[in-house]
């Protein structure tokens, strides 16, 4: 993927490419951490253990917003 970003945007496509990456890779790491969580403890446990990254991803939801999109 980063590849074929190079070759068709350049420098700006390899850091928008591993940007996806990053964010593809944090969220499923995420998703697992959950899914365990709700597995080997409780339901209750994973939403709490969902609560905590939700307001630095709100953080950045807007940041990217303000700064890349508007």
């Amino acid at each position: 993927m980063t590849k074929g970003a190079a070759d068709s945007f350049g420098g700006g496509g390899v850091v928008a490419a591993s940007a996806v990456g990053g964010l593809a890779d944090a969220h499923s790491s995420l998703l697992t951490k959950l899914v365990l969580a709700a597995v080997a403890g409780s339901f209750r446990f994973a939403v709490t253990l969902a609560a905590w990254p939700a307001p630095p991803v709100a953080v950045t939801a807007a940041t990217v917003w303000v700064v890349l999109i508007r």
